[in-house]
């Protein structure tokens, strides 16, 4: 399945739900399908071709998945810029990936006027909220006259392999480089996020306010296959947080602990209802125990964190709102290079192996006995192609197979 095809599972089961709200707009998953399918078709008319790097260059607005869900669509690879990153670590990421296409907001253009004299690579420039220095709008864009008609390549199993997403790395030890994400990584995530967001026949609200360019952009797009309504709001603001989750009703959220830190900090915390929230995710860094200890006073029994890299988005690891009766397991590395090896004393019942393959093992065996055995191992095989979790398999067994199969940068691929 490609990445969009996830999203198409959420339109087709929710079509008229309201799938974004951003201020006073609100947008149906039928016409959020509808405008991607515009967008898409208009590329094409332009002469995108496919698996071509697709910039966007905005702070949060709600056309920013518009965009995303277009290129995709497309066949396009997603670039997301940070807007919060220095212009000429941008530029460089730009020429890194040889971007061809950039969406941007208007509030950027003078940054966009030093991307375009500076990006050698860039072929096409849509400013997604109006027409700026001659580049058209997206309104306008998507209305053009004749957009193609677009050839539909989902296979559930012939493109897992194929590239969504050149994420940038963190850059903390020299320029960032670009992470092939590909379909089959995007698609695990995404499974793991349905299986351990999911919350049951509730409609769920996510809130949307770290950047959509960062983990919010997965997160509310990891969310619309379970026909989520995603709250956008332009910046993070503690008090307006703290409304919009009362207002909204909201069911998920996710902040960095800083973010977190803020909201319970704010004079005005007591004030709102907060009965409504179901998954409050944190993640991006360590959490204190205390602010932690009092999260959960204040906003419930709602507190979950998780552990990812770009190599596999969001859900290497994961920790729920509810206390776990028995310790995690351990996973052993080791198994990744000695498959036939017996399982050290200290194992407790957690293996991999290499490749879209995972395994879970009780201790007592060897290997190999455990691969005889059905009712101790768990199999996600090349052929199913799909890794959502099953009685037996661990989210960080499942990440830690794909991220076999996707941890490659952009560098090795060019070379």
């Amino acid at each position: 399945m490609r990445a969009i095809d996830y999203f198409d599972k959420g339109a087709e089961a929710y079509a008229d739900r309201t799938a974004i709200i951003d201020d006073d707009s609100r947008y149906s998953y039928r016409e959020l399908k509808a405008a991607s399918e515009s967008i898409a078709g208009a590329m094409a008319a332009a002469g995108f071709e496919p698996e071509s790097p697709v910039a966007i260059y905005s702070p949060n607005d709600a056309r920013v998945l518009f965009c995303m869900l277009g290129l995709l669509r497309a066949g396009g690879v997603w670039v997301p810029i940070n807007y919060r990153n220095a212009a000429d670590a941008n530029i460089e990421y730009l020429n890194y990936v040889e971007a061809s296409w950039l969406f941007y907001h208007s509030s950027f253009r003078d940054s966009v006027r030093e991307i375009k004299s500076l990006v050698p690579s860039l072929q096409h420039c849509i400013c997604i909220d109006a027409e700026c220095d001659g580049d058209e709008s997206l309104e306008k864009f998507m209305h053009c006259p004749s957009p193609l008609q677009l050839h539909n390549p989902s296979d559930a199993h012939g493109n897992p392999d194929d590239l969504m997403g050149l994420v940038p790395t963190g850059g903390t030890t020299g320029p960032a480089k670009g992470v092939m994400v590909t379909n089959v990584a995007w698609g695990t995530m995404v499974e793991l996020a349905g299986h351990y967001w999911s919350i049951g026949d509730a409609n769920p609200v996510c809130l949307s306010t770290a950047p959509l360019s960062h983990a919010a952009g997965t997160v509310a797009f990891a969310m619309f296959p379970l026909g989520t309504t995603n709250v956008v709001l332009a910046k993070f603001d503690a008090l307006e947080v703290l409304k919009s989750i009362e207002r909204f009703r909201i069911t998920h959220i996710f902040l960095p602990p800083t973010a977190f830190y803020s909201l319970l900090a704010h004079p005005d915390l007591e004030r709102f209802d907060y009965s409504s929230l179901r998954v409050f995710l944190l993640a991006a860094a360590p959490v204190s125990p205390d602010k932690l200890k009092r999260g959960i006073e204040v906003f419930g029994p709602c507190i979950c964190q998780c552990y990812g890299q770009t190599e596999a988005p969001m859900l290497l690891t994961w920790l729920d709102q509810q206390p776990s009766p028995q310790p995690p397991p351990e996973i052993i590395p080791s198994a990744c290079e000695a498959v036939d090896a017996p399982a050290p004393p200290s194992a407790s019942q957690s293996w991999m192996t290499k490749g879209a393959f995972c395994r879970r093992t009780n201790p007592e065996k060897s290997l190999p006995e455990a691969r005889s055995s059905p009712s101790a191992t768990t199999n996600c095989s090349k052929q199913q192609r799909k890794f959502a979790p099953s009685a037996g398999t661990t989210p960080a067994t499942l990440a830690i197979g794909m991220n076999s199969v996707s941890s490659t940068s952009w560098t090795e691929k060019k070379t």
